[in-house]
Order: structure tokens, then C-alpha cells, then sequence
């Protein structure tokens, strides 16, 4: 469903992905764990199509939607990939309502009416049934996640990124967002493909784990497989602590 042949990126001058080869079937849950800097989130920015490759491709549904050439503009395949973020990235002007339809509107062509209809039922799947008219000012940083769960629902997205999505989070908001994503995973059955620092999460809900270093796949296998006999010296170091 969704390829990435040896992509590399550069920034700055600084290799961050170096020859980077994922396969991703769907309907599999997918984690990039590694430290802070390994690569991890450009990957998923780069899937996303917010960040250009320097060099291989990647592949979704038999399409290249980025390479070395041109950039490709988003179309009806690519925008079925959506991304949930760190810090949320809504509108603060638009109330919760707002933030989920009128990206239904501009995004996907569709009337408001019927964009509106999508958005309430995207809140109410995420736990958000009755906040439509509410400014984010006045929502946690969890309900905000949720609201940015509910755009990327109503979108109808195939594929969901989550990049960091629980680290701005307290540890009650953390633990309310790790249990929606794992409603996701039952109830909506997205591929999705998981940045984060919590690892117990990671390996309990993940059936495919990569665990990156310097731009680099170091070790990648199940989830039960890579915390419980992992392989690589270094895969072994960075989870000492999680090791089954």
C-alpha cells in the first residue's frame, strides 16, 4: 500500500534520511521509534507530502507521490494520507466546528451543509459531541488533539501520521489520546503510521515497529519480535528498559 525505496533527504547540507526503505500493508499499524533527531518525523513529513526528498521515492496505492523530481502537487490519491501533529496545528480564530468543516470545504470541494454533517459526526466519534460551538481557548490540549483527530477522520483519510501526538500532553490527556487512537485502530481500521516516545503504546498496538538511528533503519520487525528479542546491540540500549 505504501513503499518508501531507499529516500534520502538533505537539510542543511546534513544527510537526515539515509536510503530509508519502509513497506507498509494496510490496515497495519506502524511505529518509528528511535532517539530524538534519528529521522523519525521527517519521514512521516515527507509521506505527508510537507517536505520534499532528495533522492529514491515513495509509493502509495502504485503512485509516486514524491521524488527527486518536481514537486507533486496534492491529488485525490495523496490526499488520502492525513497527519496529526505535536502541537495540533488548528485555526485558533475558527471555533471546533470550523476547524474540522471548512478544511472539508476548501480541501475536498464539498457544500458546507454537507461538510458540516461530516464534521459533527468525526467529533462525536472522537468523544467531541456537543463542543461545536466552542473557541479552542477553552479547550484542553487532549480535546484540541481530538479536534485535530476529528479533521483528519471527517477527511476520510486511509492512511493517519501521528507525529509525537501525545507529547504536549499531560499524562491524564496522554493516556485519553493513546485510548482514541487505539478506538481507531478497532473500530475505523486506518493504517496508521505512529512517531512516539511512549513505547509501552508502541508495543502493545503496533504490529510493525522500525527502529531508526542517525537517518538510518537499524532493526525493523513485529512489535513482539523487536521487544522481545531484539537483534542489534543498539536496538538492545535503547530499550533496556522495555524489553518483554
Amino acid at each position: 500500500m505504501l513503499i518508501l525505496n531507499n529516500v534520502s533527504k538533505l537539510i542543511n547540507g546534513n544527510k537526515i534520511l539515509k536510503n530509508v526503505s519502509l513497506n507498509i500493508n494496510e490496515g497495519e499499524i506502524v511505529g518509528l521509534i528511535g532517539k530524538s533527531g534519528s529521522g523519525k518525523s521527517t519521514i512521516l513529513r515527507s509521506i505527508a507530502g510537507l517536505s520534499g526528498i532528495d533522492s529514491g521515492e515513495i509509493i502509495y496505492k502504485d503512485n509516486v507521490i514524491s521524488s527527486n523530481k518536481d514537486f507533486v502537487v496534492k491529488n485525490e490519491i495523496s490526499s488520502e494520507i492525513g497527519m496529526v501533529f505535536q502541537h495540533f496545528n488548528l485555526f485558533n480564530h475558527w471555533n471546533v466546528l470550523e476547524n474540522v468543516y471548512k478544511t472539508l470545504v476548501i480541501v475536498k470541494k464539498i457544500s458546507k451543509q454537507e461538510a458540516i454533517e461530516k464534521a459533527k459526526k468525526s467529533l462525536e466519534s472522537v468523544g467531541l459531541a456537543g463542543f461545536e460551538e466552542r473557541s479552542l481557548s477553552n479547550l484542553s490540549g487532549g480535546q484540541k488533539q481530538r479536534v485535530a483527530i476529528a479533521r483528519t477522520l471527517a477527511m476520510d483519510n486511509k492512511v493517519i501520521l501521528f507525529d509525537e501526538a501525545t507529547s504536549a500532553l499531560d499524562p491524564e490527556s496522554s493516556k485519553e489520546i493513546m485510548a482514541l487512537m487505539r478506538n481507531l485502530k478497532d473500530e475505523f481500521k486506518v493504517t496508521m503510521i505512529i512517531v512516539s516516545h511512549e513505547l509501552s503504546f508502541i508495543r502493545d498496538v503496533c504490529n510493525k515497529v522500525y527502529f531508526m538511528e542517525s537517518g538510518e533503519i537499524v532493526e525493523s520487525g513485529s512489535a513482539s519480535e523487536l521487544f522481545s528479542n531484539p537483534k542489534n546491540a543498539r536496538t538492545k540500549e535503547f530499550l533496556v528498559d522495555y524489553i518483554i
